[in-house]
């Protein structure tokens, strides 16, 4: 299960589940135009924030025609080196929250 969310700092703008992942991604792109530095994708397990990098790497063509679609703000290029890395998360079986780089905040 993926959570997106969006906050101005002080208050929740936006929180919304999805089971799959290209769901999630697409809340994400389209979120970001209207709150640029606030929008992140948090998964529930390791395997799920990693499932989301690989789904841009292997759908790239689909993840360039959504950036283009919803006008996000993050350079492509940019997206697209991150989720090429391999990153360490910090959530553990008591706090299952893992951030899904690259579609964190700021």
């Amino acid at each position: 299960m993926y959570t997106v969310t969006a906050s101005n700092g002080i208050e929740l703008l936006e929180h919304k589940h999805y089971k799959l992942a290209w769901r999630a991604i697409e809340c994400w792109m389209k979120l970001s135009k209207k709150w640029p530095m606030d929008v992140e994708i948090i998964a529930q397990t390791e395997n799920e924030a990693n499932e989301l990098r690989k789904l841009v790497n292997k759908y790239r063509n689909w993840f360039e025609e959504i950036h283009e679609k919803f006008d996000c703000p993050y350079k492509l290029d940019y997206l697209l080196q991150e989720a090429e890395k391999e990153h360490k998360y910090f959530g553990n079986e008591n706090l299952p929250i893992f951030e899904c780089y690259p579609f964190t905040v700021g």
